[in-house]
């Protein structure tokens, strides 16, 4: 079942900002999958293998909101093989109260930007990653 934040409203900006996180997906699963080990081996491998391993883990869905000078965040992975770790990062420091979660919610300060990532690695030493950025916003957008 997948949870979405309770603080989406349609309208132009929602759009754009759902089109951005999109975006940021597809370039985050095109150039952040492999890890430096596993993407020096893939380059001896044939292409078909390549295209297999890539495929193992990606991000599937993320995608921040903000309202009440809160960010809330939903984030689902699929492939791979477990066990995995999810580690949220806030201005490119790890937040570890939220290890391990797909779905989270943090304080910040309104008006201010924000860069939230997420990194999920398998036990083969996989990673897909995707780091946006985002504003802080006192109200609900």
């Amino acid at each position: 079942m997948v949870v979405q934040p309770p603080l989406t409203r349609p309208g132009p900006q929602g759009f754009l900002r759902r089109l951005l996180t999109a975006a940021a997906i597809l370039v985050a699963l095109t150039v952040g999958l492999l890890s430096p080990a596993a993407a020096a081996q893939a380059q001896a491998q044939a292409p078909s293998t390549v295209a297999a391993t890539a495929a193992q883990l990606q991000i599937t869905q993320f995608d921040c909101d903000t309202g009440a000078s809160r960010f809330f965040c939903v984030m689902h992975y699929s492939g791979g093989t477990g066990p995995f770790t999810i580690r949220w990062r806030v201005n490119n420091v790890i937040n570890s109260n939220l290890n391990d979660r797909e779905v989270v919610q943090f304080g910040c300060r309104s008006g201010a930007g924000t860069r939230i990532g997420v990194e999920v690695r398998d036990s083969q030493g996989f990673l897909a990653s995707i780091t946006v950025a985002c504003q802080c916003s006192l109200n609900q957008q």
